[in-house]
This record gives structure tokens, sequence and C-alpha cells, in this order.
């Protein structure tokens, strides 16, 4: 969670399959809904496939964007 209230569910995979893009499909739709419900804050998700050291770049990404 972000000093500004915004949530971002971060998720971090080695490798990305079928059923994890169906998964993310899934979880952009509740984020979604979330966010149109208004009463639970901002939250985003993104994920991090292969190389774990880029996640550092997709967390300040989200920070900038509040």
């Amino acid at each position: 969670r972000y000093a500004s209230g915004k949530t971002l569910v971060l998720e971090i995979k080695g490798q990305d399959s079928p059923q994890d893009q169906a998964k993310r499909a899934a979880l952009d739709q509740w984020v979604k809904a979330v966010n149109a419900h208004g009463g639970f804050g901002t939250w985003a998700w993104d994920v991090v496939v292969g190389d774990a050291a880029g996640m550092r770049d997709v967390v300040d990404s989200h920070a900038s964007k509040q």
C-alpha cells in the first residue's frame, strides 16, 4: 500500500502460462469493479515475469501514477 492509500497487487512469476494469464484477466475485472465501487480505495495490479529485479521499476511506476 502506498502512502496515498493506493493498493498494488503485484505478482512475480518465473514463467507465464495460459492459466496465469486467465487469473490476471479475472484480477483485472476485480480491480475495475472495486475501483468503480469507490468504497475500498484505489487498487491496481501488475506482474513481473522472469527476473524479479524489474520489480522496483514496476513499484516505482505505480507510485508515480497516484
